[in-house]
């Protein structure tokens, strides 16, 4: 019965850590960071599009390396867990500065601010989410109540992107802008984060991995038929 406690408490911080907060923000940025480029930054809606392209292409190239480090970490506190406490950190700290992007900076200036803290952003979500699956199954064996923790926390993502996506322009008038939106959402995205820290036990975590980064990303690339997908 403690066992199935324990991992509970695991599954609902994990649910709640993926599905909240951190799905308020990105679904932001997914509906509104154009709009909030062109209309408050003032930057051209073609080149905020090119730059977002561009800023999405270095996010594909970098998540098998975000793997490959995850799998490769080895701290007194286990492998995941210390991104638990330091990714969502760094993914709020660099969300508020994204959105801190003002219209008074040259177009040189927008361009460069925006590619560098949207890479930023997308690298920080990513070790968020690998790490959080990768603990998800080294915290049981059972798949049930993996499939259970998963169906909760697309629920509960359902439920923020709604949400996000539909009345992001009301909380911020009600707020009074992007940057103290963030603010609010960061409270709600931090604290789960360190109730998974606090519950996960990592019982099957599985050995380190005895290939080099570089062997691994070549059997990755091997696979062309995965570009799309890494792509998306």
């Amino acid at each position: 019965m403690k066992k199935s406690a324990d991992f509970k408490k695991f599954s609902t911080s994990l649910a709640f850590a993926n599905g909240g907060g951190l799905i308020l923000m990105q679904a932001t940025l997914a509906t509104y960071l154009t709009i909030f480029l062109t209309d408050q930054v003032q930057m051209p809606a073609g080149i905020a599009g090119v730059v977002l392209f561009i800023g999405a292409l270095i996010d594909a190239i970098k998540d098998p390396f975000v793997g490959a480090i995850i799998d490769r970490t080895n701290t007194k506190i286990g492998r995941y867990r210390p991104y638990f406490l330091v990714a969502p950190v760094i993914y709020c700290i660099v969300t508020v500065l994204l959105f801190s992007c003002n219209a008074g900076m040259s177009l040189g200036a927008k361009i460069a601010y925006v590619l560098i803290f949207y890479v930023l952003w997308a690298t920080a979500s990513s070790f968020c989410t690998t790490s959080s699956f990768a603990a998800l199954a080294a915290e049981t064996l059972d798949t049930q109540q993996r499939n259970k923790t998963i169906m909760l926390q697309t629920t509960i993502m359902a439920i923020s992107f709604t949400i996000a996506s539909s009345f992001t322009t009301v909380f911020v008038g009600w707020v009074g802008g992007y940057v103290p939106l963030m603010l609010i959402y960061t409270v709600l995205t931090l604290p789960p984060f360190v109730l998974m820290y606090r519950n996960a036990g990592e019982k099957y975590i599985q050995p380190k991995a005895m290939t080099s980064m570089k062997q691994d990303l070549k059997i990755v690339l091997k696979h062309k038929e995965l570009y799309s997908v890494y792509v998306v």
